[in-house]
């Protein structure tokens, strides 16, 4: 990861896309998968699954693997989506604040988006045109 680059994080409890190398079509994001220690049972139902009723949304080591990938940026877009204890991303953010302040700076913009209907182009789509709105105001 080169320093001083703008970085996009897709963050849902399951996994962080980090985008380190830029955001132009086609670019590649780095994956960091969440540790889910229920991964192997096999009596959770589908529905419970995709529910998230056995997730741990604030899991410390998945948030500090993300943290440690978005540490030689210059600025940081979070990308995350659902509501209240749902919200992967506001727990990210709370955990940088608490625990990384350092790296809790570095995040300049936060946007809410249907991430499990996205693809990784439009997702940089999006971060795209939010940075030609950031960089236009600013």
């Amino acid at each position: 990861m080169a320093a001083g680059r703008f970085m996009v994080v897709a963050i849902t409890t399951r996994e962080a896309r980090v985008w380190d190398m830029g955001v132009g079509p086609g670019s590649v994001p780095h994956i960091i998968l969440s540790d889910d220690p229920h991964r192997e049972q096999r009596h959770v139902r589908p529905s419970q699954d995709d529910h998230m009723h056995h997730r741990r949304i604030d899991d410390p080591s998945f948030y500090s693997a993300v943290a440690d990938a978005i540490a030689g940026a210059s600025e940081v877009l979070l990308v995350g989506h659902g509501k209240g204890k749902a919200n992967a991303m506001l727990s990210f953010v709370q955990y940088l604040e608490r625990k990384r302040p350092a790296v809790a700076h570095l995040v300049t913009g936060a946007m809410s988006s249907n991430l499990e209907a996205m693809t990784g182009g439009e997702i940089l789509a999006s971060a795209r045109e939010w940075w030609a709105q950031h960089v236009a105001v600013t």
